[in-house]
This record gives structure tokens, C-alpha cells and sequence, in this order.
């Protein structure tokens, strides 16, 4: 039997503390490909988790493995697997799309093209050359994924992907992420729950910075102890 493959994410004992309030709890899970979605209630510390992950805040204490290196001992080897989508992406409004492509994807040293051409894909070739202050809220969400993409990262971070945008075109932007390749592991966090049961293969659900319930989207939503903490009666699939 072949050996199972080395998970892509893993998390071992990872605990944060601010002013002795525990943020993050001994928190432990792995993720291989796929598509997961990470939910709690407002300051169940599901930002600064993903954070941790994305190499922006140091736990105090357990470890961070990404696509096999150690997130702090390997960290230039972690963060080349790693792209990360924060809540509130801040863009220069000034620049162009391509313009602002071409400059991280040189700061990363990889080519503009992978972001670029998702970027067509998903907004359209004419919106590369308008200024980032016209684009809809919407557009600007496709073209934060299409940055966060850059350099074909195997792990991809993403803080409400949906946030701001129109009721019309949330599904549009998942929709787009779940048709990224299949080799590739998503973790986002998301607050829409239909979006979150539409589109995600397992659903992490975190209470006071700790793991609560892990499990597929139906098993997460039938579980009372979730509804009672977070969901609420009017859960479903």
C-alpha cells in the first residue's frame, strides 16, 4: 500500500495568548488538498489563526508545517507554497491592474502571468489597464485572489473573500476558488454559510480559539453542539 501523502497543512499545538486571555488554544489539525472553510462567531480567533498561518504573528508555543517546511525554521521555503488574501486587501487606486500584478509578482520574483491571466479570466482583458479606483467591489475581490495567486502558491489563505461584495457575485468568487486546481489546499474564512455549505469539503469550527467540531459540511451542520454555539437553528445544507 502506498504510503499516504505528507498533508500540505499542519498545525501542532498552536496557542496564542494576549493579556492572559488564551486567543488561539492548543489548536491541531491537518489539511491535504481541497477546499476548507474555517467559521466561528465574531473573535473565536479565526483571523489571527489564519495569520499564524500566513507567517504574520509567531504563536507561543507548537508548530506550523506548510507543504513540508517548518513555517519559522523554513520560512522562505514555507512562505514561496503560501498566498494569502487578508479581510481587507489595500491596493494603490492610482495603479493599474497590471501595473499592480507586475509589481508584487516582482517583489516574489515569479511571473505576473498566472495572476494576470486569472484575472482576465474571471474580470476581462479590458480591466487591466483602468485605474484600481474604478473597478467594482467585486472586481477588486477577483483581483486581490488574482494577486494572492501569483507564483502558483499549493496553499491559499483567504479572509472573506466575499466580504463587500454584492449578494449577486459572492457565488461568482467561490465559484472561482473551487475551480482552482485540485492539488491545491484552500482554507478561508467566510460568515455567508450558504456560501460555506455550497462550496467547501470540510468545515472547521472554532469556539474561544479552540478547535470545536471538524467535519463535512452535512455532518458540521446536523451537529447540535454547533448549532447551540454558532449556527443556530436555522443550519442547513
Amino acid at each position: 500500500m502506498a504510503p499516504e501523502p505528507e498533508p500540505l497543512v499542519a498545525l501542532r499545538d498552536v496557542s496564542l495568548r494576549r493579556g492572559g486571555v488564551a486567543i488561539l488554544d492548543r489548536v491541531e489539525f491537518t489539511l491535504g488538498p481541497g477546499l476548507f472553510a474555517l467559521v466561528g462567531a465574531n473573535g473565536s480567533g479565526k483571523s489571527t489563526l489564519l495569520r499564524a498561518l500566513a507567517g504574520l504573528i509567531m504563536p507561543a508555543r507548537g508548530s506550523i508545517m506548510i507543504a513540508g517546511h517548518d513555517l519559522w525554521r523554513d520560512g522562505v521555503a514555507a512562505r514561496r507554497a503560501l498566498g494569502y488574501m487578508p479581510e481587507s486587501p489595500e491596493f494603490f487606486p492610482t495603479l493599474a491592474p497590471h501595473e499592480l500584478l507586475g509589481l508584487v509578482a516582482s517583489v516574489r520574483g515569479v511571473s505576473p502571468e498566472p495572476g494576470r491571466e486569472r484575472f482576465i479570466h474571471w474580470v476581462g482583458a479590458p480591466a487591466l489597464d483602468l485605474r484600481i479606483a474604478m473597478l467594482s467591489a467585486g472586481q477588486r475581490r477577483k483581483l486581490a485572489l488574482s494577486l494572492a495567486l501569483i507564483g502558483d502558491p499549493r496553499v491559499l489563505l483567504l479572509d472573506e473573500p466575499a466580504a463587500g461584495v454584492p449578494e449577486g457575485e459572492r457565488h461568482d468568487i467561490l465559484a472561482a476558488v473551487s475551480a482552482l486546481p485540485k492539488d491545491v489546499t484552500v482554507l478561508l474564512i467566510e460568515h455567508d454559510m450558504d456560501l460555506v455549505f455550497s462550496y467547501a469539503d470540510r468545515i472547521s469550527v472554532l469556539v474561544n480559539g479552540a478547535l470545536f467540531v471538524e467535519g463535512a459540511p452535512d455532518e458540521v451542520a446536523r451537529d447540535p453542539r454547533v448549532k447551540a454555539v454558532y449556527l443556530g437553528e436555522e443550519a442547513h445544507v
